[in-house]
């Protein structure tokens, strides 16, 4: 007979340390166990350190796992999700630290692995079922940190290395969504790159990811253990009852208010470009960044008080008043991110619960700013309150004109981080220094973030660079900081006095109402490609005829919809597109020559 396997005798020697009484379970990569006394003796104690890499296998294995499938929400519905294609770059969470000092990598693994057991979102498999994707936790994996050693490498070649590693795809059936490389620049330096995929990971979860890789380390390189509190709810529950409350009374309710404030046709805000929106273009997306600090900080903390509102909500309704006066509009609207963390057990956890609001406010140039400031608030109560109901649900139900070649229907949006109450990484004995690096979102033409930390704020604008040059944005950004110092000296100022650059209102400015490619006379799919091409189109957006002009996004199609026909495509014809190649060529044609090459 065969010899047993190391894992059949590893597997052996469990059950007769369970035999014996004796409780046995990991915390991270360590194994610990505790039973009456004199019944684990020296032989055992030994062959249980032999065999621990086998028997750290077998525990991982019991962890909780799911068999039944959960939906994705509407949100995890927008990231590139391609059986076999692969996955997107720009929906790849980054984390990039600088360390100097000593670190424990062992007890830095051991971290990981015990956050990857800890949180079930980040061993979530995405899989088909049915035809859909669907979501269920899987047992954890033996987390590995990738090291590098780069210590006389130039900059530009760590940065290399760096975006190498962030731009590698996941395999989502894997489950295994969380990764690391520790690159070396010298004695005790490290630069330490996190990559979570975006399916399972929000803003917030950044904080929380990060707060809890330090207390694990801490806990690992102390050899100090504690057995884990039992699990008390799971993100699948969350994106049921999401499900559940699309189809429900109170969304409905919901959908009827939004619809009752912003009139069908409505054109969200939009800056007026130095290209034009309609053009042919591969979209490219670029950054400006900024910092507040000093008596600027110290003082919008002052007045937010004052005021008994947020810095969030001072610097939305400075954002409401630039983008109203640069589009010439007496109404400003805009994109708000929110994280739909309404219940007490959600705060913890890592997963994406973020969705997006709508930010409708009226700016009327006699108006003072303090008039502006309580619509905003106003407004963001709304939204926070209608946080459930999911931003794709308000745009198709309020009709919001879709503008350019990219049929955005919210052009630009703002998000908030606060990490003044922590969300840091920080390790004993080494100093972390974080390196700013953001994710880009393809959907908008401007996004605005904002992170307050203790004493200053990071401002980074996003922004699509076939649409605008550095300088616009880079003024845009200056008179952002210019009326926020106006406001912060006296609310009361009159919108039209407060500080504007001129320029911002000069370019290309959006026509509501403009002729749609789908408008123009039909015109019958010019090759096979094409025809079966249309006849995607219409089993996805219910449309028929498709002619080789319609724009995709005309018809109806939404990001959610992009992602699956991104799907179907490779599925039928066997070629990975990315978003950004269903953005930049929409129309039926277009479309057709990017598969065909």
């Amino acid at each position: 007979m065969p010899s047993a396997t190391q894992s059949d005798r590893a597997a052996t020697l469990l059950s007769e340390v369970r035999r014996r009484g004796i409780r046995i379970w990991n915390v991270g990569s360590e194994i610990h166990h505790a039973g009456p006394e004199g019944v684990l003796g020296v032989d055992l104690r030994d062959c249980l350190v032999d065999a621990k890499a086998d028997l750290l296998d077998l525990l991982l294995a019991e962890h909780a796992t799911e068999e039944r499938g959960h939906p994705l929400t509407r949100t995890q519905q927008r990231f590139q999700v391609i059986r076999g294609g692969g996955t997107n770059p720009g929906d790849h969470i980054r984390l990039i630290h600088r360390l100097r000092g000593p670190v424990d990598f062992a007890a830095l693994e051991s971290a990981f692995l015990e956050l990857v057991i800890q949180q079930p979102s980040l061993r979530t498999s995405f899989i088909a079922h049915e035809g859909d994707l669907v979501q269920r936790v899987v047992a954890p994996w033996r987390f590995r940190i990738r090291r590098r050693s780069m210590i006389d490498a130039t900059s530009d070649e760590v940065n290399a290395e760096s975006q190498r590693f962030i731009g590698e795809s996941f395999d989502l059936a894997s489950g295994n969504l969380l990764r690391a490389i520790a690159i070396e620049l010298g004695d005790d330096s490290h630069l330490l790159v996190i990559i979570g995929h975006h399916l399972v990971v929000d803003g917030w979860s950044t904080s929380v990811l990060l707060e809890e890789l330090g207390r694990l380390y801490a806990i690992a390189a102390d050899g100090r253990f504690r057995e884990r509190e039992p699990e008390n709810a799971r993100f699948g529950d969350h994106a049921r009852a999401m499900l559940d409350w699309e189809g429900s009374e109170r969304c409905r309710e919901e959908i009827g208010r939004w619809q009752a404030e912003i009139a069908p046709g409505t054109t969200a805000s939009a800056l007026p470009t130095d290209e034009d929106r309609d053009r042919d273009r591969l979209v490219e997306f670029d950054a400006v960044r900024g910092v507040l600090e000093g008596l600027l900080v110290s003082r919008l903390g002052e007045r937010a008080r004052k005021w008994r509102t947020g810095s969030m909500q001072i610097l939305q309704a400075v954002l409401s008043c630039l983008v109203a006066r640069a589009a010439g509009q007496d109404l400003a609207i805009t994109g708000l991110a929110l994280t739909n963390r309404t219940r007490t057990e959600h705060e913890r956890m890592i997963g994406n619960f973020a969705n997006e609001s709508i930010v409708r406010v009226e700016v009327d140039p006699g108006d003072d700013f303090t008039s502006v400031l309580a619509r905003v608030d106003e407004a963001v109560r709304r939204s926070t309150e209608r946080i459930d109901t999911a931003f794709e649900q308000v745009v198709e139900a309020v009709g919001l004109q879709r503008i350019g070649r990219r049929r955005l229907a919210v052009p630009i949006f703002f998000s908030f981080q606060d990490r003044r109450r922590g969300g840091s990484l920080a390790f004993t004995d080494v100093s972390v220094e974080l390196v700013p690096d953001h994710h880009l979102n393809t959907f908008q033409e401007i996004g605005l973030r904002v992170i307050e930390e203790a004493d200053s704020m990071q401002i980074r604008i996003e922004y699509d660079r076939t649409l605008y040059t550095p300088q616009r944005i880079e003024s845009f950004l200056a008179n952002l900081v210019a009326m926020l110092e106006c406001v912060l000296e006296d609310p009361r100022t009159s919108l039209a006095d407060l500080p504007f650059d001129a320029s911002l209102a000069e370019g290309i400015t959006v026509v509501s109402g403009t002729p749609r490619s789908g408008s123009q006379e039909h015109v019958e799919p010019a090759s096979m490609i094409e025809t079966r091409l249309a006849e995607l189109w219409t089993d996805l957006l219910g449309v028929h005829p498709v002619g080789r002009f319609d724009d995709f996004f005309d018809l109806g199609g939404s990001s959610l919809l992009a992602v699956r026909l991104i799907d179907r495509v490779h599925e039928i014809f066997g070629t990975s597109l990315g978003l950004e190649a269903l953005v930049s060529s929409p129309t039926l044609h277009e479309l057709a020559g990017r598969i065909e090459r």
